[in-house]
């Protein structure tokens, strides 16, 4: 069996680790939250691929990509280049949308840049343009021995001129080159025009001119005009609607200042032999008038134009399309989406309605489908919209576009068919964000490479984790070989190895416990069994609830429901069945609204009407996801304790004498800490890649003399490096201590020590890190919890101790709601409200 072979890890808690993946194959990697799961697969398989790149780029390109680390571990063999794709509320570009996390948007850029139509901003028509070919086309196509003179209109007045009308150039001005009310245009070069634009309007055009000047700019004279023209080889024009010839005009009329002025450049009888000569005198006209063409007095334009009003547009680019281009994004927002308003809030942008781009280029228009509404769509209306579309682009396009429809296909077998290419990414869940991502690999044509995963299938509905298998298996048709961090007992039990990492958390785990091909284990059924234990818990007649109804949020269609108070409630359903909408976005801010006024009058606003909640005195949102992933962020500073150790040791008699205050026992500033590793503990050697223990304080953070203050015969550094249980029981008489840690314990956190940083524990205990610093938050009595999938990240053995916690909040009076999918919640469960489309099943 060919695999990738892990030899010596010590990552962390990996106590030299060795494991293999087999290559080709989908590998989950399982066992108790902190166990080393992440370890074992972030910051060992993908870390050294990343590392082992990086290397060929130079020290130079490293540092600007954030520079490769040393990894801790003796050998890895076979390696493929790797692609990580970490859960978590990891820090999205505020510019991102679905569109360009699934990468989408660069074909929509290119499809819209060169198929679609700008429209006019006062009637709302698309504009029309055609290219040379195209009017050669159209005038080849009227009847034979029909007469066409083609004429470049150069002279006009503003008032009548189509040049003008169409928006070729600004109204007059008294200047030197305009006279009598009239406007003149020096021949045009043969290069675009360019575009002047003045906010969010189409603006006229101006074209350079590198033709010499007119002798007499202040009154230009039918014969000063003749004089220029006939030098570059015409003979004949139109003033003021009247036919004359440029090598002989009239004594009469040669002082006469014409109001409009045009140049014939041929007249043609349209036959089938004609072509060629039709399509010499086009191009002859557009050279010399740079964008139109009057035949027979039907005007033609190459740039965007409103026949009704004149109106004309440029014609598009990418840039149009992008945010990061300052011609295309919103001007309000620069491209955000988002505003911040007084009090601090994020709010949609008013101007482009959080679509990120000036309205004329969300307005234009492509086979009737605007950007607006093509960004606006529910991707699975765009499943069956855009195929027969695309069919009709032209066919030098096919290939650039040909991803399209397979990446909207993609992203609706994920699940992720409710959301729009036009959402913003930082609005997405984790699991949203990791999925979109997922889409791009699964239709990126990369073959042979290795795939990280970091729990693809949390927070899914069973019918959306089927979905999200079959999209493993394409990715594993590829050859490419998948290792997944997975809790969810489908995805473990069809994965084709198995590398369980434990046995315990912590400075427990960091081994591999069992490794081998997949086959049906006892464990699950073990644990599903002593989750049935709380079935007998259920939701009895004449019991106080909250009851709602009209809710009516996002897709939520005027939704009622009961929830009972003192129980723990679950909100499920497939994705973009309205779960959040009606957690977030209706109960939570209807509550809020309530409870400063009588809990028994009724309270209707636009997120719904609330008829009922006895029984709740506060409110709780308890979000779980990661946090506290600062580079200095410790288990101290998270649970706020750290201030307090501070003050404790720089209260201690000796402290006083030597002058020490609480800053000095702290490593963010100047005093007491290693000002040779600035309080990190270690270094890096110069090319930043191996992570060393700094040699002045060996790695104890802190100068000599400070560690030689002591409670309780301990160091600042001795107490930091104390697990939460151990600290427990040396602060027992501090109760601002143990009240702080108390939390940590309940949710099975006991095992991580107090100066560990937060960067190195995995996303389940990040969440539960939160989890227990929201619940530390209130004593108030009968407060409503609101949960955002706590079990996310979790084993079985974790689920217990949070179901516990849970249970136990619930026996106190307190109320539970919680989004969530996990087998042992639903089991758990005193009621479960079943969302699908914004309606309830249960």
């Amino acid at each position: 069996m060919e695999a990738i072979q892990v030899r010596g890890a010590a990552v962390h808690n990996l106590k030299n680790a060795d494991a293999d993946f087999p290559i080709g194959e989908i590998s989950v990697v399982c066992g108790v939250s902190g166990g080393g799961k992440s370890s074992l697969v972030l910051d060992v398989l993908h870390a050294e691929s990343r590392r082992r790149y990086l290397e060929t780029l130079g020290s130079r390109a490293a540092a600007i990509l954030g520079g490769p680390k040393f990894v801790p571990v003796q050998a890895i063999h076979n390696l493929r280049p790797s692609i990580a794709l970490e859960c978590g509320d990891r820090v999205i570009n505020p510019k991102s949308t679905v569109a360009s996390l699934a990468e989408i948007s660069p074909m929509l850029r290119i499809l819209y840049a060169e198929c679609a139509n700008a429209v006019c901003p006062k009637c709302g028509q698309e504009m029309r343009s055609l290219t040379a070919q195209k009017i050669v086309e159209e005038l080849s196509a009227l009847p034979n021995d029909t007469k066409v003179q083609i004429v470049a209109p150069v002279f006009t007045p503003p008032s009548q001129s189509p040049a003008l009308t169409a928006g070729l150039m600004p109204p007059p001005v008294q200047d030197a080159r305009r006279t009598n009310g009239g406007t003149f245009f020096t021949p045009p070069s043969q290069s675009p025009p360019s575009s002047v634009m003045a906010g969010d309007q189409w603006s006229p055009l101006q074209f350079p001119s590198p033709f010499s000047p007119l002798p007499s700019p202040i009154s230009p004279t039918l014969k000063e005009l003749a004089k220029i023209y006939l030098a570059q080889g015409f003979v004949r024009a139109v003033y003021d609607d009247k036919d004359i010839s440029l090598d002989f005009v009239k004594p009469e009329i040669e002082n006469i200042v014409p109001k409009k002025f045009s140049i014939v450049i041929d007249r043609i009888v349209v036959k089938q032999n004609q072509r060629t000569r039709l399509s010499e005198a086009v191009n002859a006209c557009l050279r010399l008038s740079g964008n139109s063409v009057v035949a027979n007095d039907r005007f033609f334009s190459t740039i965007p134009r409103c026949e009704t009003h004149g109106i004309t547009a440029e014609n598009f680019s990418t840039s149009n399309f992008s945010v990061w281009s300052a011609n295309g994004q919103c001007s309000k927002c620069k491209g955000n989406g988002l505003i911040d308003s007084e009090n601090g809030e994020r709010l949609e942008c008013p101007e482009c309605g959080g679509l990120q781009l000036k309205n004329k280029f969300l307005n234009c228009v492509w086979e009737k489908l605007s950007w607006r509404d093509l960004h606006l769509q529910p991707i699975f209306k765009l499943k069956e919209i855009l195929p027969p579309l695309l069919e009709k682009v032209p066919h030098r396009l096919k290939t650039a576009l040909l991803d399209i429809p397979l990446r909207i296909s993609i992203l609706c077998e994920l699940g992720l068919g409710h959301l729009s290419l036009g959402r913003l990414g930082e609005t997405l869940s984790s699991g949203e964000a990791q999925r979109t991502r997922l889409a791009a690999l699964c239709t990126g044509h990369l073959n042979g490479v290795l795939l990280c995963i970091d729990e693809p299938a949390s927070g899914l509905h069973e019918k959306d984790v089927e979905k999200l298998w079959k999209v493993l298996l394409q990715l594993k048709r590829r050859q490419n070989t998948l290792v997944l961090i997975e809790h969810h007992p489908l995805i473990i039990n069809r994965a084709d190895w198995i590398v369980e990492v434990g046995p315990g958390a912590g400075e427990f785990g960091g081994e591999i416990v069992r490794m081998g091909k997949n086959s049906p284990t006892s464990t699950l059924q073990e644990k599903k069994a002593k989750e049935s234990k709380f079935l007998a818990n259920k939701v009895k007649n004449g019991d106080d609830e909250i009851r709602i109804s009209g809710a009516r949020v996002h897709n939520l269609k005027n939704l009622t429901v009961q929830i009972p108070v003192g129980k723990l409630t679950l909100i499920c359903g497939v994705s973009g069945s309205g779960k959040s909408s009606l957690l977030w976005g209706s109960i939570a801010p209807l509550i809020s609204a309530a409870l400063d006024r009588s809990p028994n009058k009724k309270i209707t606003n636009e997120y719904g009407t609330l008829e009922n909640f006895k029984g709740i005195e506060n409110i709780l949102c308890a979000r779980t996801g990661r946090a506290f992933a600062q580079k200095r962020s410790s288990i101290a500073t998270a649970t706020g304790i750290m201030q307090i150790i501070k003050d404790l040791f720089a209260s201690i008699p000796e402290s006083k004498i030597r002058g020490y205050t609480s800053s000095t026992f702290g490593t963010d500033k100047q005093g007491g800490r290693c000002e040779e590793c600035k309080g990190d503990g270690f270094l890096l050697d110069p090319s930043g890649y191996e992570e060393s223990e700094c040699p002045i304080c060996q790695g104890k953070k802190f100068k000599d003399e400070i560690l030689e203050i002591r409670f309780k015969l301990m160091s600042v550094f001795d107490v930091l490096e104390l697990s939460v249980s151990q600290a427990m029981k040396i602060f027992a008489n501090f109760e601002k201590i143990t009240s702080k840690l108390n939390p940590l314990v309940q949710t099975g956190l006991h095992y991580l020590r107090l100066g560990q940083p937060t960067t190195h524990l995995s996303g389940g205990e990040l969440g539960r890190l939160r989890l227990s610093q929201d619940l530390a938050k209130t004593k108030i009595p009968k407060t409503l919890y609101l949960f955002d999938e706590p079990a996310r990240g979790l084993s079985s053995h974790d689920t217990e101790f949070l179901l516990a916690l849970l249970r136990g909040l619930t026996e106190k009076g307190h109320t539970v709601i919680a989004i969530e999918h996990n087998s042992a919640f639903r089991s758990a469960a005193d009621y479960i409200i079943e969302l699908d489309d914004g309606n309830m099943l249960v």
